[in-house]
């Protein structure tokens, strides 16, 4: 996995790193984690983006095991201010980046059949400090 943090700087500014989750109160994440993680975190807290509240077909394992587990979910999806309103959400640049590395994995894959196109220069978003052109 590209971070734009490696554990060690985390580790630097304070964050525990360990494999045994079974004395932690509550585990936050950002994206929705593998099914087969949730065996360790039976009976747990866990807050991240789900995508179980819109009952997305592609994520009801993930919602079913966690029912099954005892895993209770803050989704950030749910957070929400008097209003109503969301108040934990990606910003526009998420759906730059995304956008980026779409068109980065393209150029690859017209590449690997054998077309050389513009979108071969393009770089996946990490590689990017900003958004200026």
């Amino acid at each position: 996995t590209r971070r734009a943090y490696s554990m060690f700087e985390y580790m630097d500014a304070g964050a525990e790193s360990c494999e045994d989750l079974s004395a932690a109160d509550i585990i936050l994440g950002v994206k929705a984690m593998p099914v087969e993680c949730l065996d360790m975190m039976a009976n747990k807290t866990v807050a991240f983006f789900s995508h179980t509240i819109k009952a997305q077909e592609a994520n009801m394992p993930l919602l079913d095991a966690c029912l099954e587990k005892n895993v209770r979910i803050l989704d950030y999806e749910k957070i929400l201010d008097a209003d109503g309103r969301r108040i934990v959400a990606f910003g526009q640049y998420a759906g730059t980046a995304g956008m980026i590395n779409i068109l980065h994995g393209l150029g690859l894959r017209l590449l690997a059949l054998g077309y050389h196109t513009p979108l071969m220069h393009i770089g996946g978003a990490h590689n990017y400090s900003s958004t200026s052109a």
